[in-house]
């Protein structure tokens, strides 16, 4: 086993998730019975020959990478979680980065799934460098993706064909243990087949590794009731029908306050309000209360509602991460759009691209959003613990 250290600030997100009592690196044969889960979660997912779920993620520059973006090559999709000892052996012994190197030279894509929750893209292009992987790690916290294919371990390995469907899924080899001298890679195995025209000899096996901690399963768009800054409850419910716009602020963060100073969302709500769209405002600084609200919203004459989410509870099911942070609801209330509000992080732009006021424009005009999304910047939500 390599002797590299892990950074620092990984090491704290891991201490934090042993602190709150999530299993770190639980680790469990794939097949071991799973707690119970809703509806949502148990949707049946894509197994061999059907058409691969279509998927959108940020990768560890920010970038969203689709599937689609690969239409017509094989990719692979490993699930995967560096801080899982399985997933760390085969990093360790170049396992990925190996067969990476050597299938991208014949035209195949590797792809790196975290559904890990309490990762993120910056911690994951840590990871990317730690263990110097020639593909990306995508970030998926809310599980959608991972969960459209079943995957239930780290490492878990899906490879679509040149068709868009699933021809293999399972383990990545048949030593579970990591002790065995002649391994069979069911990978290499499957990609072999494929790349030579024929018919994936096994394209089931038994994945081994560590137990996706999957987040809760929530609602594109969580219902919720917050009082605004005087004291009055606003529902989500209140605006069936329109489209949405909901930002995270923070009065003491730099970013939020620079945008409240340019009157950004206020520009944006006097110029779509009077098509339809409503705007909501949303503080889930813990620390702040309906009164503060008050004097922020009445100080720079907000033309929406501040709500009070100091416990936090509509941030965490919305994933909000970032003050600002967006979320785009459309008329039937699913998530159009999420994350930053322009791609001026530094404020020093001249002619920025507004990406709420693009999503606006392409939704009014019964488009679908071209950028759904982007990833936000600013201070970390100072949820509640």
């Amino acid at each position: 086993m390599s002797t590299r250290r892990i950074p620092a600030h990984l090491a704290v997100v891991m201490t934090a998730v042993a602190v709150m009592g999530v299993p770190f690196a639980a680790c469990s044969r794939a097949d071991k019975k799973a707690p119970a889960r809703s509806a949502a979660a148990t949707q049946p997912a894509a197994g061999i020959g059907d058409t691969a779920p279509p998927f959108t993620l940020l990768g560890p520059d920010g970038k969203p990478v689709s599937l689609s973006d690969f239409k017509g090559k094989i990719v692979v999709l490993e699930a995967t979680n560096p801080e899982c000892p399985h997933t760390r052996r085969h990093f360790d012994a170049n396992t990925q980065a190996n067969l990476a190197r050597k299938y991208a030279a014949k035209g195949v894509v590797w792809l790196g799934v975290d559904s890990t929750p309490t990762h993120t893209p910056a911690q994951q292009e840590a990871f990317i460098k730690l263990h110097e992987l020639p593909y990306p790690i995508l970030s998926d916290p809310a599980g959608k993706v991972g969960r459209a294919y079943g995957m239930r371990s780290t490492p878990d390995v899906r490879i679509v064909g040149t068709d868009g469907k699933i021809a293999y899924m399972g383990g990545m080899d048949d030593d579970p243990r990591g002790d065995k001298k002649e391994v069979t890679n069911y990978v290499a195995a499957a990609l072999d087949d494929l790349l030579a025209g024929r018919r994936v000899a096994k394209a089931k096996t038994r994945p081994y590794g560590c137990q996706i901690q999957y987040a809760p399963p929530t609602p594109d768009a969580p219902t919720f009731t917050l009082k605004d800054q005087d004291g009055k409850p606003v529902s989500l419910s209140d605006f069936k029908g329109k489209i949405v716009v909901i930002e995270w602020i923070n009065p003491d963060c730099p970013y939020s306050r620079r945008h409240t100073d340019r009157a950004t969302l206020k520009k944006l709500a006097e110029e779509y309000g009077d098509k339809g769209v409503a705007f909501l405002a949303i503080n889930s600084t813990h620390y702040f209360t309906v009164e503060k609200n008050k004097a922020w919203h009445d100080k720079h004459a907000y033309n929406h509602p501040i709500l009070d989410d100091r416990s936090g509870k509509v941030g965490r099911a919305f994933g909000a991460k970032t003050t600002p942070d967006i979320r785009i609801l459309d008329a039937k209330g699913a998530v159009a759009y999420s994350g930053a509000i322009d791609d001026d992080r530094s404020g020093k732009a001249k002619e920025p691209t507004v990406y709420v006021a693009k999503a606006l424009a392409e939704l009014l005009a019964g488009k679908k959003v071209s950028t759904p999304l982007t990833k936000p910047y600013g201070c970390s939500v100072k949820y509640a613990r």
